[in-house]
């Protein structure tokens, strides 16, 4: 039995790249957070020798989510950095169902009382926007004649119509600013 002194050397960290991106790497503007679920980062190590380590969101640097945009992720492992490039992207409107616009009046000449007027919006990222209210740059009309007109409302790229009742101006009351001179 000989004795032998052996030098271990710790391994070190040495370099890390992402050899999995996350499943999820489209965003909607306003997302509450990063999803990096399924990332994966390859370490490789001094000795010569890597393994595949899941991907943690205390990993990655904060993205800004509230821009639409192209981002990138910084993922930091053992004082090593690589990074991956997600999409932001503003979410779009897909469909809107119309409340409070039935039977509605106006009179001639004047702007359409938009009070209890809303719209349940729905988002091409599957939520939906409830009691949305109607804003007159959201509306086309024109109440210079009496009659039944056509109101179109515009969200995002979807136009939907809905009839309002034009009813004629009368006079409602005169006075005399000043007596005339004699």
């Amino acid at each position: 039995v000989t004795s032998a002194s052996v030098n271990i050397i710790a391994k070190e960290v040495s370099g890390i790249e992402v050899s999995a991106k996350p499943a999820k790497t489209n965003y909607f503007t306003g997302s509450s957070a990063l999803d990096v679920t399924g990332g994966k980062i390859k370490v490789t190590y001094s000795n010569g020798t890597s393994e595949e380590v899941d991907m943690t969101s205390d990993m990655c640097s904060n993205v800004d989510l509230s821009t639409a945009g192209n981002k990138t992720v910084t993922v930091n492992y053992a004082g090593k950095t690589t990074s991956f490039d997600i999409t932001v992207a503003d979410r779009q409107v897909k469909s809107f169902e119309l409340s409070g616009v039935d039977n509605k009046r106006v009179i001639e000449g004047l702007k359409l009382n938009l009070t209890g007027m809303s719209a349940e919006v729905t988002y091409d990222d599957g939520s939906v926007e409830s009691n949305v209210a109607l804003t007159e740059d959201m509306l086309t009309y024109n109440t210079d004649k009496v009659g039944t007109t056509s109101v179109q409302v515009k969200m995002g790229d979807i136009t939907k119509n809905f009839d309002i009742t034009v009813v004629a101006k009368s006079l409602e009351s005169i006075s005399m600013g000043s007596e005339p001179d004699t």
